[in-house]
């Protein structure tokens, strides 16, 4: 094993694969599923007066079928990353994943999923946010875009 690897990163060059790292991120992904849906469902920014977004799809075909709900796409949307990251964890990457790196991927991604989905229930055009909260929301969407982006690509 190389003498700069840490134990928050994945040890290159140490071969010694375990199962207690991987299925850590794993699980812990996909406890990310349930927290989404409870803030989503539960829009907690409503005590502060925020309205929940309400999604207009009357510009859909009335000849196609309707496509499904948004909350099923963007839970989608994370379980399509958790299963690319299985993928990776369980298929592509042979070498050993401490579970401290683990647990950061899983308190890191943890903060970020529940973060989207406070943003995911905020509408984008609301006259009742300050000008500045409304940047801030701009570029917590910029940041979580990003953040997904890269995710897909890598």
């Amino acid at each position: 094993m190389s003498s700069n690897n840490n134990s928050l990163g994945i040890q290159r060059g140490n071969y010694q694969w375990s199962l207690s790292g991987p299925l850590l991120l794993v699980l812990g992904r996909l406890a990310c599923i349930p927290l989404q849906y409870a803030i989503v469902t539960h829009h907690p920014l409503s005590v502060l007066g925020i309205p929940q977004r309400s999604i207009d799809l009357s510009f859909w075909p009335a000849a196609l079928p309707p496509p499904p709900p948004p909350l099923l796409i963007f839970l989608a949307t994370t379980g399509i990353l958790i299963a690319k990251q299985s993928i990776w964890v369980f298929g592509i990457c042979n070498e050993y994943m401490t579970v401290p790196f683990a647990l950061f991927g899983v308190l890191a991604d943890f903060f970020y999923e529940g973060v989207s989905a406070l943003v995911f229930t905020v509408p984008g055009d609301s006259l009742l946010l300050p000008l500045e909260e409304m940047l801030a929301n701009l570029i917590t969407i910029v940041i979580c875009d990003c953040q997904r982006f890269t995710e897909y690509i890598i």
